[in-house]
């Protein structure tokens, strides 16, 4: 008969946990960031560009496109810490949470 896991253990963290929890941290701390400086700022620029104010538009754009490549990076960052995250914890590459993932993170990059 197989050993099983202690009561309450889902098995996580027992290769190197430090290791994964930093990079599970950064990873959920940069798609946060992420999201917020490309969808955020987004959705302001939007907001601005409605008043058709040639000023605020000008200041909103200059502003914006900055934070906009700076969550572009992040969220490669995101990425890259996701992908050894989810490889240190043996999750399947394959799973369809993660394959939709992966679209959501192709899509916002391309816009």
């Amino acid at each position: 008969m197989p050993a099983s896991k202690p009561r309450g253990s889902s098995g996580w963290g027992r290769r190197t946990p430090g290791v994964i929890n930093i990079s599970v941290f950064l990873h959920i701390l940069f798609v946060i960031i992420a999201f917020g400086l490309t969808t955020g700022v987004g959705v302001v620029m939007a907001a601005v560009g409605r008043s058709a104010d040639p000023r605020a538009i000008r200041i909103a754009v200059k502003a914006g496109l900055p934070m906009s490549m700076a969550g572009g990076v992040l969220l490669l960052l995101a990425a890259i810490f996701g992908f050894g995250a989810a490889g240190t914890l043996g999750i399947s590459m394959n799973a369809p949470w993660l394959i939709a993932a992966y679209i959501m993170t192709l899509l916002l990059l391309l816009m």
